[in-house]
């Protein structure tokens, strides 16, 4: 019954996206349409337009020109104390580039205002999700990528991070730890929608046309 109550109001939208297949995932679909197939009849169904409307307005979630460039806006540590980006400013630029990402956190109640994750939210949350989309969800996977993230912030940061006192260099972690969260997080949930479509969804699509075909 669940994943009927998703699959008939999007069957259509799942058929025309099959006939248009790319090349890895096997759907083609924009973001706006994956994300609300799979976040259909979960708690964020409701909560994700508000926050989108609350902090992004009329804009286009995909803000153009705010790429998230390796190096874009910090600079890159070569031991040359002239070319070091101050604690301020990676505090700024990261507020800058993150603003409606960090807005939408706190507005579905993933993060509080000081930024500190929410997890019991994000348990229930994660836990209402279609079952196929849960199962596509890897902790380990994330892990290992924040881990990785992490060492690539740390080595773009090179011999600049001599330049940070103790208390800076804890604060400048912990946000990493923090950007590469989310960042991850976003990447295996993308993953595990596109196959939740890719095989879930497009196997009752198909089911549903074969059956239809053989009735009519």
């Amino acid at each position: 019954p669940g994943i009927m109550k998703l699959l008939v109001p999007v069957l259509l939208l799942a058929a025309t996206a099959y006939a248009g297949k790319g090349e890895e995932s096997g759907v083609c679909l924009d973001t706006k349409l994956t994300g609300a197939i799979c976040m259909f009849g979960s708690n964020l169904e409701q909560k994700m337009p508000v926050a989108l409307q609350t902090c992004l307005g009329g804009q286009a979630m995909g803000r153009q020109g705010k790429g998230k460039g390796k190096g874009k806006g910090k600079g890159k540590g070569k031991g040359n104390s002239n070319s070091c980006p101050s604690f301020d400013e990676i505090m700024q630029y990261v507020q800058m580039e993150y603003d409606v990402e960090a807005c939408i956190l706190v507005e579905i109640g993933w993060a509080d205002q000081d930024g500190n994750i929410v997890q019991d939210t994000i348990d229930a949350d994660i836990a209402s999700l279609q079952a196929g989309v849960q199962a596509g969800l890897d902790e380990d996977a994330v892990d290992q990528c924040i881990d990785q993230r992490v060492i690539e912030m740390e080595e773009e940061l090179g011999d600049c991070a001599d330049e940070f006192s103790d208390e800076e260099s804890t604060a400048l972690e912990d946000l990493a730890v923090k950007v590469a969260s989310f960042e991850c997080f976003m990447e295996n949930f993308h993953d595990a929608c596109t196959n939740f479509i890719s095989t879930d969804v497009m196997n009752f699509v198909m089911a549903a046309l074969q059956n239809g075909v053989m009735n009519g």
